[in-house]
């Protein structure tokens, strides 16, 4: 699977308009590099708990407080994408934030050769501005959104400014989602160049 890839589809449901993108990614990446993947794309920060629910079966980072969730949670660092798009699941879920409960419907499409020329993960499509960190989930999105579009909402200054100021849930700029995606390549290269010997004289 070395120079095969998964490209994916992720929508983030109670999204509308919808926001959704299409990536294409290693095969031999875990779900935990979807996991980050899936958090560059989105633009999140990765400060919440997450899983993946696949044919009912819980993915993610196993933590002490998964036994005040009751729930039981599978390695995600050891489940490859290759195993699901060659005979597991295609279409599954990926949660975020249990208090905001962003929820993605994840569908890989296809199993398919490299381009040797592509830096991988790559973003080839979506639309839309993923939604703020803590904004309150899909509904607490949409209030936001009413809030920083009418200067007469009483809470349009203080949204505004916690938004940073120029949240556009219209923008989305694919080569800088891309630009980010590349520092999770694993052909990113960690070598340094050797330093030159010094002259002698």
């Amino acid at each position: 699977m070395k120079d095969m890839i998964v490209r994916a589809y992720i929508t983030l449901l109670d999204a509308d308009p919808a926001i959704w993108r299409r990536i294409e990614l290693p095969a031999g990446f875990t779900l935990k590099h979807l996991h980050d993947v899936i958090q560059t794309v989105m633009g999140w920060y990765d400060g919440h708990l997450h899983h993946f629910q696949i044919g009912g079966m819980l993915y993610g980072e196993p933590s002490p407080e998964d036994d005040l969730h009751d729930r039981e949670l599978l390695n995600e660092r050891k489940f490859k994408l290759a195993s699901l798009a060659n005979d597991g699941e295609r279409a599954f879920e990926y949660v975020y934030d249990y208090g905001d409960n962003w929820r993605c419907t994840v569908v890989l499409e296809a199993l398919t050769a490299a381009d040797p020329g592509v830096t991988y993960p790559r973003l080839v499509s979506g639309a839309r501005h993923g939604p703020p960190e803590d904004v309150g989930g899909p509904w607490g999105y949409i209030d936001f959104l009413d809030a920083i579009a009418d200067p007469k909402h009483e809470r349009c200054a203080e949204l505004t400014e916690w938004s940073g100021g120029d949240f556009d849930p219209d923008r989305f700029d694919i080569d800088e989602i891309n630009r980010a995606l590349a520092q999770l390549s694993p052909r990113k290269s960690t070598r340094r160049k050797s330093a030159k010997p010094a002259a002698t004289e």
